[in-house]
């Protein structure tokens, strides 16, 4: 059946509505300039005013993930990527997994608490080589490089965890072009989970295991509705502010109606895994994108302190380093 984007839209705000989400404000999701999808006002929105909210359970997490048995380990599909040497390899098989998750309800309809969201993911489409036409020449020949190699080393994990799943797993109805396809906007879209444990806590958790924080790090991602829809912007006009119970949606200016929602994102500086990741770089000024701030500082010859820190900020961590050695003295005391 074939669904209109309007449709779609309408059934997704209903669906947010339905799950506990606030929506004081009319939105709409629409195509930016360069093709890609956008949140968009619908209303004026005064500064500070709240514009959305979503509840902190309504996070898609890899605990959830992790309930479907049919969806292989993470050390399955860390040996099926045959990379699993590469830390950075390592790191998208979360990603992964929850692709696959994502592939496995859409469709579903009635069927899956999840689907209208998923609908909205699977209107979307990545070109990987629209991507490269639009962005490589603007690339050093370093970046350039690097940026192929990246593109490659997906491309083959992508490739060899087809493989696997077509051979392993022939009972699962994904095919590869679309698990590509929802990989990459996945990608795109997870954010870490907040750890809920004290950062002392969590400090001393790391030094006496180092192998399994590092495990439960890899797993800490996960995706939200609706705000995942928020893009980037180097002039931003929303901030995303998290509460226990809630993600808010607060205008950081005023927002005419028919105006997109941009946020700023902490993108990586390494130009070519911020392209790789989100499939664009903001750092260069092209007809679709603008340019980041931290590039004019060097641009204009204005280079900002970036080691320095606020004293107040470094006496904190003294503090809490001392406060760790003290814990680990205590623990191997006990040993």
């Amino acid at each position: 059946m074939n669904v209109t984007h309007a449709a779609i839209t309408r059934h997704f705000f209903a669906w947010c509505l339905s799950t506990g989400a606030k929506l004081p404000k009319p939105l709409n999701i629409s195509r930016r300039v360069n093709g890609l999808r956008g949140l968009f006002s619908l209303a004026h929105i005064e500064r500070g005013e709240l514009i959305a909210a979503v509840q902190q359970k309504q996070r898609l997490t890899m605990s959830t993930v992790s309930t479907f048995p049919v969806i292989p380990s993470h050390r399955a599909l860390l040996e099926a990527s045959k990379m699993a040497a590469d830390p950075g390899i390592e790191a998208l098989i979360p990603v992964m997994r929850m692709a696959l998750f994502c592939c496995l309800e859409i469709g579903k309809d009635l069927q899956s608490p999840w689907e209208p969201w998923l609908s909205v993911l699977d209107e979307e489409d990545w070109d990987d080589d629209q991507i490269k036409r639009e962005f490589f020449s603007l690339f050093d020949q370093w970046e350039q490089e690097h940026y192929s190699v990246l593109r490659t080393q997906f491309s083959t994990v992508i490739t060899n965890i087809c493989e696997y799943i077509e051979s392993e797993h022939p009972d699962l109805p994904v095919t590869a072009a679309l698990l590509r396809r929802i990989f990459r906007l996945v990608l795109a879209r997870v954010v870490p989970t907040p750890d809920p444990r004290h950062h002392l806590v969590r400090r001393f958790y790391e030094i006496i295991n180092p192998a399994k924080s590092r495990e439960e790090v890899l797993h800490h991602v996960s995706m939200i509705p609706l705000i995942d829809l928020v893009n980037h912007s180097s002039t931003p006009n929303i901030t995303v502010k998290e509460t226990p119970e809630w993600i808010e949606l607060r205008a950081l200016s005023q927002i005419s109606p028919g105006h997109e929602l941009c946020a700023y994102y902490a993108l990586p500086a390494d130009k070519a895994a911020s392209l790789c990741k989100y499939g664009f770089v903001p750092h260069i000024s092209t007809g679709s994108t603008l340019v980041d701030s931290f590039d004019e500082y060097y641009t204009k010859g204005a280079k900002p302190n970036l080691t320095h820190k606020d004293p107040a900020i470094i006496e904190k961590e003294r503090r809490l380093n001392e406060e760790v050695q003290r814990l680990l003295r205590v623990f191997k005391n006990q040993e």
